[in-house]
């Protein structure tokens, strides 16, 4: 499922064609994308359907949007409770402890040597 994203203009036509009481697949025809798009752009504002209006709403939805956690929620809600220096002790433990895929070196001793090279 892919988000289809509009141009102003885009929403200028909408607006115009749905004033002249054109149907949906009209639109949707007229524009090049699915009737699915338009009738959701449709029932995305709780009023009537303006190209400024919903292109304010879109903008604003656009700087809400963040990169998603590859966090769970829990491990997500323990790191905002740990305090910094909790935090540089959970990592120099997991980074200076030996591993068998870096034969046995610790992280910290792999990045100590390719430093000095």
């Amino acid at each position: 499922m892919g988000i289809t994203i509009l141009l102003f203009s885009d929403r200028v036509v909408i607006e115009t064609l749905h004033n002249e009481k054109r149907s949906l697949q009209y639109i949707a025809d007229y524009l090049g994308f699915s009737k699915t798009t338009i009738f959701n752009k449709f029932h995305r504002l709780d009023v009537t359907y303006q190209a400024q209006l919903a292109q304010a709403d879109f903008e604003k939805k656009v700087t809400q949007r963040g990169r998603k956690s590859s966090l769970t929620t829990n491990l997500k809600r323990l790191i905002e409770e740990l305090s910094d220096d909790e935090l540089v002790q959970i990592n120099w433990y997991l980074n200076s402890r030996p591993l068998k895929c870096l034969n046995w070196h610790s992280p910290i001793e792999i990045f100590l040597l390719n430093l000095r090279h």
